[in-house]
């Protein structure tokens, strides 16, 4: 859900300069509702996305490089699959 409206949030915010030239009075109000969508989306996958079994913080665990090489499939901190079902 966070990555869902963080993308809707940075394509609004992305596309804040051709609203700008569209409709002149409203492009700050769009800018700064996705900018805000944007860094809630960002703040809401590094403190509310946790570990099922030990409740670490996932998204600080994880590094910058391997998450676009590979999707963590275990919690670095207590080593539980998240590939198994319970």
């Amino acid at each position: 859900m966070f990555m869902v409206v963080g993308l809707a949030s940075w394509l609004l915010f992305a596309t804040s300069g051709m609203v700008a030239w569209l409709w002149p009075d409203s492009a700050p109000a769009i800018t700064i509702i996705g900018f805000a969508g944007f860094a809630g989306a960002i703040l809401g996958l590094i403190f509310f996305v946790r570990c099922p079994r030990c409740g670490a913080m996932l998204a600080r665990q994880v590094q910058p490089i391997s998450f676009f090489k590979q999707h963590a499939n275990f919690c670095p901190s207590c080593g539980v699959s998240f590939d198994e079902q319970s």
